[in-house]
């Protein structure tokens, strides 16, 4: 692994930094923290733990309670938060993503057994993006 020239904080929880992974300068890391096998951390990336980067993974901007699965890349500025997204997924630059309701309100998903709208508990959900979307 290579870290060069960042911030990493382990008083909230551990970093893990995996073979060949990189963690790129000017970068700030808060635990807990993993980052996977060959992924990267941009220049001047910004991540708040709870937050998994899976292996092959190119991250960039701010992250906060995500997981990014394998050959996944947010590469670019922007915001990514309470998402999860699947393997071999894209976002562009500068994307940023919603993880607050506008009104405030739990958030709802749907649930196609029931074929209606099920509470999550949630006040915070972001992106939950499935394999191989751009």
């Amino acid at each position: 692994a290579k870290v060069e020239c960042a911030t990493l904080n382990a008083s909230t929880g551990p970093i893990y930094i995996a073979a060949g992974a990189e963690i790129m300068e000017g970068s700030m890391v808060r635990g807990p923290f993993s980052l996977g096998e060959e992924s990267a951390l941009k220049m001047g990336a910004r991540i708040y733990g709870p937050t998994t980067v899976g292996p092959y993974c190119k991250v960039g901007g701010e992250v906060t309670n995500s997981v990014i699965f394998a050959y996944s890349n947010k590469s670019h500025d922007g915001y990514l938060g309470n998402s999860v997204l699947g393997e071999w997924c894209n976002l562009g630059a500068d994307t940023n993503t919603s993880n607050l309701k506008n009104d405030y309100s739990n958030v709802r998903l749907w649930n196609y057994a029931s074929e209606r709208f099920a509470p999550t508990g949630l006040q915070f959900c972001g992106l939950m993006m499935g394999d191989h979307s751009k």
